[in-house]
């Protein structure tokens, strides 16, 4: 059944008819399959289009040549290969190809896992928990790009001839030599850019937004529209990077869904919790019970557990 959905889901994206969901379903699928950090060549749409030519011109060439059963095992396997030469450039869509065909570099974590990378103009990356950063072996003359998604901290090398991009999405942040921290999970609804130093543009189309040290731009999906907030507690950030995390005045909700990123568990909240706010520190290798207790004591709700599942409920927090 899985070989199954994996083929109709790589059918959908070559005909360029998969959603977001489905283009993330394949995502998934490859890091589970293919480890944690994997090379794949890049290509331009045109180069794509001719890959995708070839490997059609192939398959009709052996149809002719075998039997029925033959010719729906190899497509099987057609299917496969396709997928995992797609699966490289969903990631990042995409890079220029150099006269040197140098390879992609996809770094991915799994649930609570982080990664510090160093990039090749020595710009650093503390790669957040279930997160995926593309970029090239070697940054090209007079361009800097890299596509993520999830969380990730960026200290930029400064380089003020060459900006550097991060492509989240729609979005795109450039800078010149900065900090700041991106915050783009798939499933959420905004993506978040936080400044702690130097200068960043966000664009989305012909949507412009320039922020300032100590400001968080926050890109709404459903809109397309970014806005500016102040941002003061720099201390925060730099400590989420290394896996402390501080919440303020945030919702149990969001509290959740981040805890079930760094641990790979199910948090359900009802309604008479969700919406209860929390304040409260999670330190870098605590105990998930232990935190989730200190947190219902906070709100005045109850925590059951069924395996790897939490329930949070009966809440009462006004």
């Amino acid at each position: 059944m899985m070989q199954d959905r994996i083929q109709e889901l790589a059918g959908k994206y070559l005909n360029g008819t998969a959603t977001e969901e489905e283009r993330q379903e394949l995502l998934t699928w490859y890091r589970h399959e293919a480890g944690k950090t994997s090379e794949w060549p890049l290509a331009s749409p045109e180069e794509k289009t001719l890959l995708k030519e070839r490997m059609l011109g192939n398959l009709l060439q052996h149809i002719g040549k075998t039997k029925p059963r033959k010719r729906f095992t190899m497509l099987k396997y057609a299917a496969v290969f396709v997928l995992l030469i797609l699966s490289g450039l969903i990631a990042r869509k995409l890079f220029h190809k150099t006269p040197a065909q140098q390879s992609a570099q996809i770094i991915t974590t799994g649930y609570g896992e982080r990664k510090k990378i160093q990039l090749p103009d020595g710009t650093m990356v503390w790669l957040g928990p279930a997160s995926t950063l593309t970029y090239p072996e070697k940054f090209m003359a007079g361009k800097r790009e890299v596509t993520m998604e999830g969380e990730a901290f960026f200290e930029v090398m400064k380089n003020e001839e060459i900006p550097f991009f991060v492509h989240t999405g729609k979005l795109s942040t450039q800078v010149l030599g900065t900090s700041f921290n991106v915050h783009a999970y798939p499933a959420d609804a905004d993506v978040k850019v936080t400044l702690l130093s130097g200068s960043v543009l966000l664009t989305q189309g012909t949507v412009r937004q320039n922020l300032r040290p100590l400001e968080q731009g926050v890109f709404h999906k459903t809109t397309g529209g970014i806005d500016a907030y102040s941002y003061p507690d720099a201390a925060a950030m730099l400590e989420r990077r290394a896996g402390n995390i501080s919440y303020s005045n945030i919702t149990v909700a969001a509290v959740a869904t981040d805890l079930e990123r760094m641990f790979g568990v199910k948090i359900t909240t009802d309604p008479s919790t969700s919406g209860c706010v929390f304040y409260g520190r999670l330190k870098n290798g605590e105990d998930i019970d232990a935190f989730l207790s200190k947190l219902c004591i906070v709100v005045n709700a109850r925590l059951i557990k069924k395996g790897e599942q939490y329930i949070i409920t009966q809440g009462n927090c006004r």
